[in-house]
């Protein structure tokens, strides 16, 4: 390579700052900046790239031929001077761009074909901006018409034209709107110009194998130059960028909103951004390190534990080198690190093979070898050296989000759309988002923001930028000790999340179906059961303490697509677990946990059997006296009627309704109406004159019917009966487009449950035992299921769930707790609102006694206690987005565990990985603090809530039964509270209104010695409560001991 002196390497530099109207400052070079080329950015060679990064290997782009053609319009010729041999230079520096930018990996081949081919119209025809592809179609109509018979275009991989005039991407005074835009024409775009016209894929050749004729399905469209309105402008950035989306490379683009984006993306420091234009068009910047790996030309060392690297320059290293480092945060996030140096040999002067000697890259000079990085940031240093410019090498940080990058495609958007929520983020070393805010010298990027010694030395959670998630949990990841800039850099890593793990993977996509807990009494060590997207089920014993991160295939069915989590049962030995799902199609199947079929049908599948009708909700499981003792239950049903299906029910025999299906299998029509939810255990308890008390046992579930949604409760009593079912009021909701998930307990404390159901675009709805429905507003429109559990431990149960916006915990029929509700971060909301809200899960994760609830949001895991306040060491980078609920696992020797099952990309039988990993807080908790463990609470399907009572000691002490608020209805002017104390105790009763407003309090001691039973009586004036319902709380606390109950009593006046 040519040195040339530094007064003429300084040429070009003048040159940036002076072009047009005496725009000296970076500000005026900023305002100069054309946007992004037209055609559609995001295409078939972008997905396809972009689909095989994310499944694991990128797809090596290793070579490209182009057919390249000149055109001129009916009014416009090419100007005098710019013949073939211009142009076959210009192409020649295109293909040592790529040389570069490759590494040597990439070889474009770009032959120029003779002579001009003359457009039939004239300039502003084929300029017309809203028939863009259309009219560019038309221009390959008539180069194929013109050269068919010439060229023989199975040689070629693309095809592209150079058009007489500038591009209109650089008029900058807006008055050549006749002008063409540069672009590139994808196969789908090619598709739809010729919809009307030739009706086919691409434009038609001669060439091709014989009865196989070839289509010409892409094109790309580049100026004969670029400067005009007093700019000096080069083509060649444009020509490489349109390579680029040829090869599936990604803009990394801020488009949004609008005309007036509110971010520059990725700034200059890739040509897929605003590096296309560094130095005027003339040099512009190679790939970032993202792009580079989507082709396949830099190979990243992995990096997910602690580690001291010596990373080499990106644009330089050899193949033996490491050139680029990821650091993986989660399965859709990572840090990607490369050493970009600027000045290659540090000497402050753009160098190339410069034949005049002018320090500009001209038509005849060679670019090969040439410093194509070097104006990423060398006009953004306002103080240079006398004798040189500081380009701003070091280390690029970049957080890679893939799941932002997923979404934003399959929206038809580019990946750094959202400024607040980048799918491709340049972690900028001085803290100051320049490339996140429009104006200034530093807004496409500065040489503050690489990392290097003297500059910023380290990148950690407590820095600004910081290593956390794009959902703002901590990563555990820090970079220190960066050196200073050269062909190689050393620094080191560290990843310590604060709390120990295990994590595998496994070849299937579970999408939000979620772990189902199955405890240490049914398999050895306990476990999850997870049923995935692929038709398989899976197993890991999560609750081993030796578990290694392993997930054992239980089964899979071919075609299967399941429709819920499973249930598990105990089997009577020597059969062990049997697991049952339901897929799409109304199927139900059943295995051992060992993946042997279980016979529920006496047919050629006996581990299938088809339910009545084409909607089957989730299943339950009633249990019976013995461990292995069980009947299943599931609900399905047809367009107007919905259908009970019993398996394992003594005493049901045909007739009476009753269809015998299967082995041991009964089904009835239950009720009219489409099923609207899955069943949900229901349990009602009164008193008898003194007697027992009466516990009645049912499901409850909804039906939609005549435009309205009804709850009903069918007593599971001897052989059930529809005709003893009860139907609540009319609610005036949409039907679902999903089956609801319905939550059990007995919320109010009257000793009958409630039916709880989060329903979409309409809030939450309570459905009590009598019919009565009431209804709580949300403030989002698409909530998770709610769950039940008494967070604060006052005896009565809340309810939590969260929307696309905000968290929440809710006492007695919808009233917010303090503290709640809790929002979510705005930019992760937004980011995530389209993706299904996972319903929480609920229990002691600390080890204090207190419980937590656990959410999942965005691809994290957030904690928090009942008064709405994150733990502290929360939250955590967990397995994605696309999961349902989180499992808490009662393991081998008490451990907590906390469990996370969710899909992320890679390669597996159907296409798709799933990783599960286990969070280990090191804490060991009692079973009865952990309220909801799993989606619909346990292995068996009841999605209901008990009350604890309080322990043996309490037990003993109270007798609940006594427990009476009396008169009720409270007619007169007082009523008491009483309850049967054996023990030295405080006692403290709370009267509140349905709301969990206390109204009235009373406190007291009860001394009577241990074995007295000497009731506890308070008294109460109703004089200041108006008529209604209210609950009585009663609290009483011993040595080492407590017990609460709450009871429903009325007041009228």
């Amino acid at each position: 390579m040519k040195r040339i002196p530094h007064a003429a390497s300084t040429l070009l530099c003048a040159l940036l700052l002076s072009s047009g109207d005496a725009r000296s400052s970076d500000e005026g070079l900023a305002a100069a900046k054309p946007g992004p080329p037209r055609g559609s950015a995001i295409g078939p060679y972008q997905r396809a790239a972009v689909e095989s990064l994310l499944g694991g290997a990128a797809a090596r782009a290793d070579s490209l031929r182009v057919c390249v053609f000149r055109v001129s319009f009916a009014d416009r010729a090419f100007k005098a001077g710019l013949d073939s041999l211009y142009f076959a230079n210009e192409l020649r520096h295109l293909a040592e761009y790529y040389d570069g930018a490759s590494r040597g990996i990439f070889d474009l081949r770009l032959e120029l074909m003779p002579g001009v081919v003359a457009l039939d119209r004239g300039e502003a025809y084929y300029g017309e901006e809203d028939l863009w592809k259309e009219r560019m179609a038309e221009i390959l109509v008539k180069v194929v018409l013109e050269r068919d018979d010439e060229v023989d275009f199975s040689r070629y991989d693309a095809v592209a034209v150079i058009h007489a005039g500038a591009g209109r991407e650089t008029d900058f005074n807006d008055d050549s709107r006749y002008q063409i835009y540069s672009g590139f024409v994808n196969p789908e775009e090619m598709a739809e110009a010729l919809a009307d016209t030739l009706g086919t894929a691409g434009v038609p050749t001669n060439d091709g194998a014989p009865g196989d004729t070839l289509y010409l399905d892409n094109l790309m469209v580049w100026p004969e130059e670029s400067s005009q309105d007093g700019y000096t402008f080069g083509s060649l950035g444009i020509y490489a960028y349109q390579v680029g989306l040829r090869l599936g490379m990604v803009p990394l683009f801020d488009t949004t909103p609008g005309e007036f984006p509110d971010s520059q993306g990725c700034g200059n420091f890739d040509l897929m951004g605003y590096g296309i234009y560094n130095a005027l068009g003339f040099v512009p910047a190679f790939p970032s390190a993202f792009n580079r790996l989507l082709m396949g030309w830099a190979t990243p060392l992995v990096v997910s534990g602690d580690a001291n690297l010596r990373l080499g320059d990106v644009n330089t290293s050899s193949p033996f080198d490491t050139g680029l480092v990821k650091i993986v945060v989660n399965p859709s996030e990572y840090f990607l690190v490369e050493n970009r140096v600027h000045d290659a040999n540090f000497n402050g002067r753009f160098d190339f093979i410069d034949l005049d000697g002018n320090g500009i890259p001209e038509n005849e000079d060679t670019l090969r070898g040439a410093e194509f990085d070097f104006f990423i940031t060398a006009t953004s240093n306002l103080r240079p050296k006398p004798d040189s410019v500081v380009t701003g090498s070091g280390l690029l940080i970049w957080h890679v989000d893939e799941t932002a990058i997923r979404r934003q495609l399959e929206a038809g958007g580019y990946p750094n759309d959202d400024r607040l929520f980048k799918g491709v983020d340049l972690e900028e070393a001085d803290g100051i988002q320049d490339l996140d805010r429009p104006g200034g010298g530093y807004s496409f990027g500065s040489f503050y923001d690489s990392y290097r010694a003297g500059n910023n030395d380290r990148f950690a959670g407590d820095t600004d930028p910081s290593s956390r998630t794009n959902g703002g949990a901590p990563s555990g990841i820090a970079l220190s000790g960066i050196s200073a800039p050269g062909h190689f850099m050393t620094f080191s890593v560290r990843c310590s999340l604060g709390i120990d793990f295990t994590r595998g993977e496994f070849p299937a996509g579970p999408g939000l179906s979620s772990p189902i807990v199955i405890p240490l009494g049914v398999t050895a060590g306990g476990g999850v059961v997870i049923a995935a997207d692929s038709g398989s089920l899976w197993f890991a014993v999560a609750g081993s303490q030796g578990w290694d991160g392993n997930a054992m295939e239980i089964v899979r069915e071919p075609g299967a697509a399941w429709i819920a989590a499973p249930v598990v049962a105990s089997a009577a030995p020597p059969r062990g677990p049997v697991v049952y799902a339901v897929s799409l199609a109304g199927v139900l199947h059943a295995y051992e946990l060992s993946g042997a079929p279980y016979a529920i049908d006496d047919d050629g599948t006996p581990h299938t059997l088809q339910l009545r009708g084409d909607r089957a909700s989730a299943l339950m499981l009633i249990e019976g006296g013995e461990p292995s003792d069980h009947a299943l239950l599931a609900l399905s049903s047809t367009a107007d009627s919905t259908f009970l299906f019993l398996r394992g029910w003594e005493g049901i025999t045909p007739g009476a309704g009753w269809i015998e299906r299967g082995i041991d299998g009964f089904e009835i029509a239950l009720a009219r109406g489409r099923l609207a939810s899955t069943p949900a255990l229901g349990v009602m308890r009164w008193p008898s004159g003194g007697g027992p008390v009466v516990v009645i046992e049912g499901i409850y579930f909804t039906v939609f019917s005549e435009g309205v949604l009804r709850f009903h409760f069918l007593p599971l009593v001897g052989i059930p009966n529809p005709t003893a079912m009860r139907t609540s009021d009319a609610v005036a909701a949409p039907e679902p487009r999903t089956l609801l998930v319905l939550s059990t307990g007995d919320i109010d404390g009257d000793g009958l449950d409630e039916a709880v159901a989060a329903i979409p675009g309409w809030g939450l709805c309570y459905a009590e035992y009598g019919g009565t429905v009431r209804r709580a507003r949300l403030r989002g429109s698409r909530p998770s299921a709610a769950i039940l559990a008494d967070i604060d431990g006052d005896g009565t149960l809340e309810t939590v769930l969260r929307d696309e916006g905000h968290l929440y915990l809710l006492s007695g029929f919808g009233v917010p707790a303090r503290g709640w509700p809790v929002a979510i971060d705005a930019a992760v909301a937004s980011a995530y609102g389209a993706v299904p809200a996972a319903p929480p899960v609920a229990g002691d994760i600390d080890g204090d006694g207190d419980p937590e609830i656990l959410f999942r949001v965005g691809g994290d895991i957030h904690a928090f206690d009942f008064e709405g306040r994150e733990r502290p060491g929360w939250p955590l980078p967990g397995e994605g987005a696309r999961g349902g609920s989180l499992a808490l696992l009662a393991g081998e020797g008490g451990r907590q565990y906390v469990v996370d099952a969710a899909s992320v990309a890679g390669s597996g039988a159907d296409g798709a990985v799933s990783s599960i990993r286990r969070y280990e807080p090191g804490t060991t908790v009692s079973s009865e603090l952990q309220l909801w463990p799993c989606l619909r609470r346990d292995a068996a399907g009841t999605g209901r809530q008990g009350l604890s009572g309080g322990g043996d000691a309490a037990r003993a002490a109270v007798d609940p039964s006594t427990f009476i608020v009396y008169p009720n209805p409270a007619r007169g002017s007082s009523f008491t509270v009483r309850v049967l104390v054996s023990n030295p105790a405080r006692v403290s009763v709370a009267i509140m209104n349905l709301e969990g407003e206390k109204v009235a309090s009373r406190e007291g001691r009860h001394d009577w010695p241990a074995g007295s039973a000497v009731p506890f009586e308070a008294a109460f004036s109703s004089s200041g409560l108006a008529s209604g319902v209210y609950l009585c709380r009663v609290d009483v606390s011993g040595d080492g001991w407590s017990w609460r109950g709450t009871k429903r009593f009325a007041v009228v006046r």
